[in-house]
């Protein structure tokens, strides 16, 4: 067999380039402290996080300062003002309609994972203290809501969720949506015990539960079997060796940095949308944006703030060395599919390298645990905005990824 291994190197952190000359090598540690939109941080806590923290404290202070500035109606009393974003720019996924409701950060009860069995599972009326935070927006859906303008773009996952249209469904029905994906963030801690279409415990209506793999009956702790606790539970651990046989030759794309931010989801948990500048919040994925540096890293050319003005202005007051140009910086992982959907109708590529950074900025956003044999609405809204819709075509649809999880999909730069 001919091995012929095609690398498609591309991602929103950099890119691969050939070696022309070798300068002076950086120091390292002033390289790695400088980084990204971290500042040089003394060693500790705070500089463990730093990426983490400061891109999911900037949307903090961006919801925060636009309730401040906002005018208000009548919907203050469920959501607090409502921001009115900038018009966001053409592309190849349709903005969603009208602004959701602000994130409200305050930290909502656990909840359980949302099982794909009907099984017995702890629920609650809303009038319960566990629901006490979604209560009053879930009231105000009811008695007017779900009449307003807006309503079509801030309940567009109902249907998905409960399998019931915004406008027909019931208390209960959304209770179900504010268990799973709040608008606005005032999560329910537990989901209703009755609803139009049961059970009424999970997050996704259609979605049928997945077959136990094979061997768990007798191995139900092993890494295929049991989902881990942590996100670094499973270290060092590996899947079985997979042979692809075949006596032609084999083309292989490897891809890694690509992770898009899924701004549509509404998370749960209390945790803030994922947004980083303005129109970020469109279906699809929106930029991560890098600090941007020369080819060795030695000189910073456009910082993690002056790069977030390129995005909010369209490249209008963003200084030049930032080299932002609108269609090409604010839709990398869409061009880069595309070249990949080009190449693999000449190429047939047999399967994809992942070698990590999938989804930005923290992973999927919710904590680890759901059963290996249930699917969060959480990864399935971020997969499909941020991967399924994303890699598709002849050639590249249906191909296996063979993958590995980078920093960013664990939780950050730690």
């Amino acid at each position: 067999m001919v091995l012929s291994i095609r690398f498609l190197f591309a991602g929103f952190g950099g890119c691969l380039l050939g070696a022309i000359s070798t300068p002076p090598e950086p120091d390292p540690f002033a390289t790695i402290s400088a980084d990204d939109e971290c500042l040089a941080l003394d060693l500790g806590a705070d500089r463990e996080r730093c990426a983490l923290s400061a891109l999911q404290l900037r949307s903090v202070a961006k919801a925060q300062a636009a309730v401040e500035t906002s005018q208000g109606d009548s919907r203050e009393a469920a959501w607090g003002p409502l921001p009115q974003p900038a018009p966001l720019p053409p592309g190849v996924y349709s903005p969603a309609p009208a602004p959701l409701p602000p994130q409200i950060y305050a930290p909502a009860p656990m909840p359980m994972p949302a099982p794909i069995s009907a099984q017995k599972y702890k629920c609650a009326s809303l009038e319960a203290p566990e629901n006490a935070k979604c209560k009053e927006p879930v009231d105000w859906v009811i008695s007017a809501g779900k009449f307003d303008p807006n309503a079509s773009a801030w309940f567009a996952d109902m249907k998905q969720i409960t399998g019931i249209d915004y406008s027909e469904a019931s208390t209960s029905d959304f209770q179900r949506l504010y268990f799973c994906a709040p608008p606005g963030g005032k999560q329910c801690g537990l989901p209703p015990c009755t609803c139009s279409k049961p059970p009424c415990n999970t997050c996704l209506a259609s979605a049928m539960e997945v077959v136990k793999r094979a061997g768990c009956d007798s191995s139900p702790d092993s890494i295929h079997c049991k989902p881990p606790a942590k996100p670094m539970d499973y270290n060092g651990m590996s899947w079985p060796p997979l042979e692809y046989p075949g006596l032609e030759e084999m083309h292989i794309f490897a891809i890694g940095d690509w992770g898009g931010m899924d701004g549509s989801l509404n998370p749960i948990e209390g945790r803030p949308r994922i947004i980083a500048y303005d129109g970020g919040s469109q279906k699809g994925p929106s930029v991560f944006p890098r600090t941007r540096w020369n080819r060795w890293h030695t000189i910073e050319l456009c910082n993690h703030e002056q790069l977030v003005e390129c995005f909010n202005s369209k490249g209008g007051t963003c200084p030049k060395s930032c080299g932002f140009v609108e269609g090409v910086d604010d839709k990398p992982q869409q061009l880069v599919a595309q070249a990949m959907e080009e190449r693999a109708h000449l190429s047939k590529p047999q399967y994809i390298l992942n070698v990590g950074d999938n989804f930005y900025w923290g992973g999927i956003e919710k904590t680890c645990g759901t059963p290996m044999h249930e699917l969060s609405y959480t990864a399935f809204h971020q997969f499909n905005q941020v991967f399924e819709n994303v890699y598709t075509g002849p050639g590249l649809q249906g191909l296996p990824w063979l993958s590995v999880l980078g920093n960013h999909d664990w939780g950050g730069r730690q």
